[in-house]
């Protein structure tokens, strides 16, 4: 008996080291560098490709019972909490695999980490390099927070044609849609192809994952989910599937990576190790498709990861690829037309028939800069009314259908369903009816996706069995005036407007005078402006204003959304007419007043795009510029007060329009008469906008015969001390604004935007790590009180917004007029002692103010860190004194030219002019804190707009400008604070304004800085002319190259013909 007691310990021993072993065994094998028997191979540059971590549902179907808004997040695809862990670990995962070859601290000469221009991938990159690169003794800059920033850069999503498989490219969207219309495609399902499976299960895999604090639909038993995941995986492989649409999708992620690899082997880039991409399912799909080893089961879960190593043996170069998906173990990729490791060289010439010289061209995209340029609005207007109408005439209400056709139909974009049998419909003769079938594939194959829905249960259904709204049931204040004003104009025969009646009938002697053209305005935040657009929309609409409308959001895709009101008549998604950019707002109209309740019931809420849209009703009355100017006198005759609602009830019941509508007109626009507003005391906070320096750094710039030249974190670097200053600086803003900003980060109420330089963007991450420290619902490391929040950024040469010295020939001409002026001159020539001293021991030319910065910022950055660094032995302190003093009057140079002032700073003066705006006007509600992390120069450049900058204002690091909006009594204000550095924040007293100003005053003084566009003001060649200069200048070359090859030959030919001897035979006898 004890015999076998000791065997079976003895067999459990062996299986227990057995197990260890296999275990171990799996971990050395995932974690081993190179998977390769020869240890001969060296590893020389790892490249990444990670899926963003765990997010909230960025899809949505209209019959989901779970609110997807109910997401703390937010639904917009924000990455959650498990997200921001799965990522966390990932990084873990990397610094243990390549523990031995990437290096133990954060350089930006060895890593580089690029990401799209979503939350939720920049994010996500933030929390892998927390995993990665843990700060060491030396880089701890907080003993009580183990983090350091380390920067993420991004570019603008149109314009990410490397990561965002969703970029603007109208032929690579023709061939997707061809493949979701192929007979392979379809599913079985009437009104359902596999392309919408993705709507059905984002959702519902979101839920399932966090089904602790979310719904999933009764009907999805576990059967039927991994139906739907099955279906979903099989969609996937649709996706990237043809040559066609590979071609634009991944290719030039292909190339990129390969490029690299060829500038690593060939020496041209020795110092980086790490490159990495933070990116979605799709780009890391798109680039597994072309690598042809993609596969339904290979679906990329949250956090999986693509990584590239490049192995040298004997000075040959490889390439191998290992693919880990999500959780599961990593896998090496084996290629089928090439054996792993792959010659880098057979890795190339695999992929070069899928190269694409330039974006554009291949896309056929229309060059779009920063002015509106194209075509006029009112040619697109007539276009799209045209397309408008095209489509209203086929798209009559469908009947009542069967109970498949309507199970069916839920799993559409909200945008493509009809209303059904109890609506009623207008009447339609036989000739223009036909069959739901037809119509419903015809408005699916014309929509993609526009609308998801939130769940019904939020919007109780208001239509009586009549199908007529049920005003006892309708909430919307001044609703039932607008509707009955709308109705007594078009009864009026008339042809005057309504505002034009209102001035006619209350002045008599305007009857004699010849009609103008209507001048119609626009009025919010106590702002009134002049809007030609408006002249384009029928007088007599019913119209909705759309806010918080996203970047993706196209005038096409708004009218899908209300095109199945049948009175719908056009939708216009306003933009910004420099940049071409949308506004964040828009409009949509109605002829039908039932139509126009019924839309903003049940789409107020409802995503159009990326976000939930917030309704309003446009007031579209009373809006006469000439009228209103015209009354300014009678108004104070009058001295009424009456209420906007109130006053057209009135006119109403008493046919007092004319009179009582310009009395309102005239109350709410009393800035037109006086352009003064008497000082009044602050008012609410509803907006702060700021505007601050990066931290402490090491010299950006430095003179020849600097002894001290060697910096650890590089040139421009944030150091430890600017990280710290930039935390203190968040620190304050939190205190400083406890009451206003929210306790948690949110992204529809945050927006944090840098120039793409390290030292800023490590600044901003610094900022806002003690500004949103997270609370105990936000914690996803209970030993890392941090939490990552997005930073967004431009790419430098397109920056001209923050970056003042984005190229820009035409303002480096001025400033450099500006550094020989008389004025900066005279200041050389009166310390020419210094500056001949300078000459000596500098190694620069030293001839003009310009040049003192070059001499001023490594001295100055070498007196901070005296500890370790020093100064050279002729800088006394007088001398350190006078050019600091020097290099002080020079600031006063760099933006003080008015023609200079319009290239730099003027983008970003009009840049919050325009939020304000915006603010004002309820377009962005939920904003309430926008940052830009910047420069010295940024700061200098917006002081000298404002008028107030002088030499002893230059901005010290981590120095700030507040910029807040202030609402009182319904009229908005701007006040603006300076904080230099430590110093206390001190309000900036414009001269052209009191404290605080109001805003339409305030845009006033700046209405004549709007700069021209960029490229054009610049002197730049637009992107398409470059293009076209560079195939012309390669035709140029070809043909001359031609004909010179053709000369040549003939000239060959020529001296041929001329060397040829010719002999003179003898003649015979009998010839002579």
């Amino acid at each position: 008996m004890h015999f076998n007691c000791e065997i079976r310990f003895l067999m459990q021993c062996i299986l227990f080291l057995f197990l260890l072993f296999i275990t171990a065994s799996s971990v050395h094998d995932d974690l081993q560098s190179v998977a390769t028997d020869d240890e001969s191979f060296k590893l020389h540059l790892v490249q990444a490709i990670w899926r963003h971590g765990d997010r909230t549902p960025a899809l949505n179907f209209s019959l989901n019972p779970d609110d997807i808004a109910s997401w703390a997040e937010g639904p917009d695809g924000e990455l959650t909490k498990l997200g921001i862990l799965q990522q966390f670990r990932l990084g873990e995962y990397l610094r243990n695999r390549y523990q031995d070859f990437l290096p133990n601290h954060y350089s930006s000469n060895l890593i580089y980490v690029r990401s799209t221009d979503y939350n939720r991938t920049i994010m996500s990159a933030l929390a892998n390099l927390a995993g990665l690169f843990p700060p060491s003794a030396e880089e701890k800059w907080n003993e009580n927070l183990p983090w350091q920033p380390i920067p993420v850069h991004s570019v603008p999503k149109n314009m990410d044609y490397v990561l965002n498989m969703e970029a603007d490219c109208p032929l690579a969207k023709k061939a997707q849609e061809n493949i979701w219309q192929s007979a392979e495609n379809k599913t079985g399902l009437e009104f359902l192809t596999l392309h919408d499976m993705v709507r059905v299960f984002d959702p519902i895999n979101c839920a399932k994952i966090h089904s602790d604090h979310h719904v999933i639909p009764d009907w999805v038993t576990e059967e039927i989910f991994e139906k739907i995941h099955t279906l979903f995986n099989i969609s996937t492989t649709f996706w990237m599937s043809t040559p066609e649409v590979k071609k634009f999708r991944g290719s030039y992620l292909i190339w990129e990576i390969i490029d690299r690899m060829k500038a690593k082997s060939s020496g041209m880039e020795k110092r980086l190790k790490f490159y990495a991409y933070s990116a979605h399912d799709l780009t890391l799909i798109a680039f597994l498709n072309h690598l042809e080893v993609y596969s339904k089961s290979m679906f990329p879960a949250y956090c999986s990861i693509i990584l590239i190593e490049l192995l040298e043996k004997d000075g040959q170069y490889f390439v191998q690829l290992f693919y880990k998906n999500g959780s599961t173990k990593l896998e090496p990729l084996e290629l089928n037309f090439c054996k792993s490791p792959c010659s880098l060289f057979d890795f190339e010439q695999k992929f070069s028939g899928i190269y694409i010289p330039d974006w554009k061209d291949a896309c056929k995209l229309i060059e779009k800069t920063m002015s509106s340029g194209g075509k006029s609005f009112q040619v697109e207007m007539e276009n799209f009314e045209k397309e408008i109408a095209a489509q209203n005439a086929r798209s009559h209400a469908i009947g009542s259908g069967s109970g498949r056709v309507q199970a069916n139909l839920q799993f559409l974009p909200h945008s493509l369903q009809r209303p059904f049998s109890n609506a009623q419909t207008p009447a339609q003769s036989k000739s223009t009816m036909f069959n739901p079938t037809p119509a419903v594939n015809q408005y699916y194959h014309q929509s993609a996706a526009a609308v998801i829905e939130a769940a019904p249960s939020r919007y109780t259904d208001v239509l009586n069995r009549a199908g007529e709204a049920d005003a006892a049931k309708f909430t919307s204040q001044v609703l039932p005036q607008d509707v009955n004003l709308v109705k007594s104009r078009r009864t009026e025969s008339r042809p005057t407007t309504s505002t034009a009646t209102l001035a006619t009938t209350f002045n008599s002697s305007s009857k004699s005078k010849a009609k103008k053209p209507a001048r119609n305005l626009r009025t919010a935040g106590g702002c009134v402006w002049e809007d030609l657009s408006l002249n384009e929309w029928d007088p007599d609409d019913f119209r909705l204003f759309c806010g918080d409308l996203g970047n993706e959001v196209s005038d096409e895709l708004l009218s899908k959304a209300f095109r199945k009101y049948p009175s719908f008549l056009k939708a216009k998604v306003v933009r910004d007419k420099r940049s071409n950019k949308t506004k964040g707002y828009g409009f949509v109209s109605f002829k039908d007043p039932q139509d126009f309740i019924r839309a903003l019931r049940e789409m107020d809420g409802k995503y159009v795009g990326n976000r939930p849209i917030k309704l309003r009703k446009s007031s579209w009355k009373d809006r006469n510029l000439d009228a209103v100017r015209k009354k300014c006198k009678e108004k104070q005759k009058l001295g009424l007060r009456i209420s906007l609602a109130n006053s057209v009830e009135f006119g109403m019941k008493f046919h007092w329009v004319p009179f009582i509508g310009l009395v309102i007109i005239l109350m709410l626009n009393n800035n037109i008469c006086s352009g003064t507003v008497v000082q009044q005391s602050p008012g609410e906070l509803r907006l702060l906008q700021v505007i601050w320096r990066h931290g402490d750094r090491t010299p950006a710039m430095n003179f020849p015969l600097n002894p001290d030249k060697v910096w650890s974190e590089g040139t421009g670097e944030l150091t430890k001390l600017g990280i710290l200053q930039q935390y203190e600086l968040g620190r304050f803003l939190r205190h400083r604004y406890e009451n206003f900003l929210p306790k948690n980060y949110s992204s529809h109420e945050v927006f944090i935007r840098s120039t793409d330089v390290n030292r800023t963007l490590m600044s901003a991450l610094a900022n806002l790590a003690a500004l949103f420290e997270p609370n105990s619902d936000d914690m996803w490391n209970k030993n890392l009180s941090w939490q990552p929040i997005p930073v967004h950024t431009v790419s430098r040469d397109l920056d001209n917004v923050l970056n003042l010295e984005a190229k820009c020939p035409a303002a480096e001409k001025l400033q450099i007029e500006v550094w020989h002026s008389s004025e900066a001159m005279s200041i050389v020539k009166a310390n020419e002692a210094l500056f001949e001293l300078l000459r000596l021991n500098t190694g620069l030319p030293m001839n003009t103010l310009e040049e003192i910065s070059t001499v001023y910022d490594p001295l100055h950055c070498a007196k901070i860190h005296e500890d370790k660094h020093s100064i050279p032995h002729w800088v006394t302190d007088e001398v350190y004194e006078n050019i600091t003093r020097l290099f002080n009057i020079s600031t006063t140079f760099w933006c003080s030219s008015e023609k200079v002032k319009k290239f730099r700073g003027s983008y970003l003066v009009v840049d919050i002019i325009e939020r304000m705006k915006r603010k004002a006007g309820y377009v962005d509600e939920n904003l309430k804190f926008y940052a830009y992390s910047a420069h010295d120069e940024t700061l200098i450049g917006f002081l000298e707009h404002m008028r107030v900058y002088d030499a002893t204002m230059v901005p010290t690091y981590a120095s700030i400008i507040l910029i807040e909006l202030l609402e009182l009594r319904g009229k908005y204000y701007v006040q603006m604070y300076f904080k230099n550095g430590n110093n206390s924040a001190v309000p900036l007293r414009l001269e052209f304004c009191p404290h605080p100003c109001s805003l339409e005053k305030f845009e006033k003084n700046f209405k004549d800085i709007t700069p021209l566009d960029w490229f054009s003001a610049c002197g730049l060649q637009s992107m398409e002319t470059i293009a076209w200069k560079k195939y012309a200048s390669l035709f140029f070359i070809l043909f001359i190259l031609f004909v010179s090859m053709f000369l040549a030959q003939m000239a060959f030919i020529i001296s041929q013909r001329r060397s040829a001897k010719y002999v003179q035979l003898p003649c015979d006898a009998a010839d002579s």
